[in-house]
């Protein structure tokens, strides 16, 4: 089901069958706090629903994990795939990402293990990526 058929389909349940009901695309989205014009562009055939962060969460948190089955490329903890990367930023990501996968295999280096860490951000640091420590909880 593309995504302007299943927020629709939201739309419908929510507003319900009674007759004189006032349940307006308007009150939907702002039920949803997502601005009326997008909920028009969402519901527009062919729409490929939301990209921006917040209205991703607006939706996981009204529908839980069904949002994840019907925004094929989202993943299950909430961040946008790389797919939406610039292409040249993405093929350098998964080239990293896939040298990284098989320096720790061949060393035997669990991604725990601290010098999993320096050997990561070697290889980023060799395919462009720049490394910043920052403090963590």
């Amino acid at each position: 089901m593309e995504f302007s058929e299943w927020i629709t389909k939201k739309y419908l349940e929510w507003r319900g069958d009674s007759i004189g009901n006032v349940r307006s695309i308007t009150r939907f989205a702002s039920m949803l706090r997502v601005p009326q014009q997008i909920m028009n562009a969402w519901m527009s055939p062919g729409s490929d629903g939301p990209i921006k962060k917040k209205y991703i969460d607006a939706l996981i948190t009204q529908y839980g994990d069904e949002v994840y089955d019907v925004l094929t490329d989202l993943t299950r903890d909430g961040n946008i795939p790389i797919s939406h990367l610039p292409p040249s930023l993405r093929r350098r990501l998964i080239q990293a990402t896939q040298e990284v996968n098989t320096a720790l295999a061949d060393s035997g280096i669990a991604a725990e293990d601290p010098i999993a860490e320096q050997i990561t951000i070697q290889i980023f640091e060799k395919h462009g990526f720049k490394y910043t420590a920052t403090e963590t909880e």
